[in-house]
């Protein structure tokens, strides 16, 4: 794909397929599942602090392409702390404990993360986005082409158009902790 200059969204949307059709195809769910238990207490503290006193404060929604597997496990750890978290990811069929592939893929590319945003947001007065690529910039677009205030902030940008584009770049979330939520 990359030597017939595919766009980045449909390689990476490839390879979310391919992975998932190949690489998990016939793996047990419940050994995924276990790992992706593990998820919340692997990753930033700060993250996670900062993610809750968000969540105490507004509505959370994550729209990612990770599994759901993985995505509930963190939306879990939130709930158990007392903040609810919608989220939006990409499914595996599952049939007898067993991955056949993926199932229903919501999130491959940016159009997706524009549908599904615009689809979550028309209620909202104003939206906070965190993103690391310039595929989340398609939700800032959405919020925008619906006409609601929407900041922009990239955490560890992955690439320069996002870095370019968000209203905010921050390198840490200690950053975004000690400069926006105190």
């Amino acid at each position: 794909l990359t030597k017939q200059n595919a766009p980045e969204g449909v390689i990476e949307s490839e390879l979310v397929r391919y992975y998932c059709d190949t690489y998990l195809h016939g793996m047990d769910s419940r050994i995924l599942e276990k790992a992706a238990s593990w998820l919340p207490m692997l990753s930033y503290s700060r993250a996670k602090s900062s993610m809750l006193e968000m969540g105490k404060k507004s509505r959370l929604m994550i729209i990612t392409k990770a599994l759901e597997l993985s995505v509930a496990s963190y939306v879990d750890w939130f709930y158990e702390r007392g903040v609810h978290t919608r989220f939006k990811s990409n499914d595996l069929f599952i049939n007898d404990y067993i991955i056949q592939g993926l199932w229903r893929p919501e999130i491959l590319c940016a159009a997706d993360k524009y549908r599904i945003a615009k689809e979550y947001i028309p209620n909202k007065n104003r939206v906070v986005i965190f993103g690391n690529t310039s595929e989340d910039l398609a939700m800032h677009k959405a919020a925008n082409d619906l006409g609601i205030e929407s900041l922009m902030i990239a955490v560890h940008p992955r690439d320069k158009e996002i870095e370019e584009e968000s209203d905010v770049v921050m390198r840490s979330w200690p950053e975004l902790y000690s400069k926006i939520l105190r």
